[in-house]
């Protein structure tokens, strides 16, 4: 963690999993695994956000 860019860009990637997710259950043809991993990554974050202490954890274990 930088500073408030952190959190900006933090926020991105969420939501860009969060899309990301949503396109696998949006096709037809998606093996059941995939399924079943997308229904669970919704189910366990959607409810919860990311907070500035989850980054600051994620970045604690990238250094």
């Amino acid at each position: 963690m930088t500073g408030p860019e952190s959190l900006v860009t933090g926020t991105a990637i969420y939501l860009n999993f969060l899309r990301s997710q949503v396109d696998v259950l949006g096709q037809p043809d998606t093996d059941a695994i995939h399924r079943e991993f997308a229904l669970a990554a919704l189910r366990d974050t959607v409810p919860a956000p990311w907070t500035v202490s989850h980054l600051q954890a994620a970045a604690a274990v990238l250094t």
